[in-house]
């Protein structure tokens, strides 16, 4: 009995919310979804608050942007939350993707296929009294990697992770992202030159038996 107690205790004492966004940029356009979840049950989170930290910022969200589209999903008994998303052109990346929720500046430019994103004032939204636990932000692109202060890069994937006491400390939240041109697939080009080799390869094996059969 008292361990279950000491559980339960536990459970209310685990607040706030985690955020996990992610961005696709595929040639010239781009989506963006962001999911926005306790980081305990929420039924629990709401007994313990009236206005949980997720509500809050919710409401915050809500009232800066509105190019989005909302559903409230439930993933499992500790991911219930709302997801956002979005999709427009490049070009209207630094006005209307859902990254801005987190940036007070984002800058995107583009000069000679070269793409380059940065962000800097990160946005701590306890100051709305809703503390942000964990906030995970993950970019994909089919365009090659120039450089990036990405915390993680796998082929391209490129992941940047915030936990609690990082945003709490004075620490660099910012994205640096610059991609070049659309990344080529070298193993399709490659087999479609192994593919035309073996064409013209037949076509030449079948002109030599022919030639043979005619002087029979």
């Amino acid at each position: 009995m008292k361990k279950f107690i000491i559980f339960v205790i536990s459970i209310f004492l685990i607040s706030g919310c985690q955020a996990e966004y992610t961005l696709l940029i595929n040639d010239e356009e781009y989506s963006d979804s962001l999911f926005l979840f306790n980081s305990q049950s929420y039924l629990l989170d709401k007994l313990k608050y009236e206005d949980n930290s997720m509500d809050v910022v919710v409401a915050e969200i809500r009232s800066k942007k509105s190019n989005y589209e909302e559903e409230f999903v439930t993933e499992s008994v500790d991911r219930t939350g709302y997801l956002y998303s979005s999709q427009g052109d490049i070009s209207d990346l630094a006005k209307n993707s859902i990254v801005t929720l987190f940036y007070d500046n984002v800058d995107v430019n583009i000069e000679d296929e070269i793409l380059t994103l940065k962000t800097s004032s990160f946005i701590d939204f306890d100051q709305y009294g809703a503390p942000l636990d964990d906030v995970s932000i993950v970019i994909k692109s089919n365009r090659e990697l120039i450089d990036t202060n990405a915390h993680e890069v796998n082929d391209n994937t490129y992941k940047w992770h915030f936990m609690s006491g990082d945003l709490e400390e004075a620490t660099d939240h910012t994205i640096y992202l610059q991609l070049g041109g659309i990344k080529k697939n070298y193993s399709l080009i490659v087999l479609f030159i192994i593919l035309i080799v073996g064409v013209v390869l037949a076509f030449i094996y079948y002109i030599h038996v022919v030639i043979q059969r005619r002087k029979i």
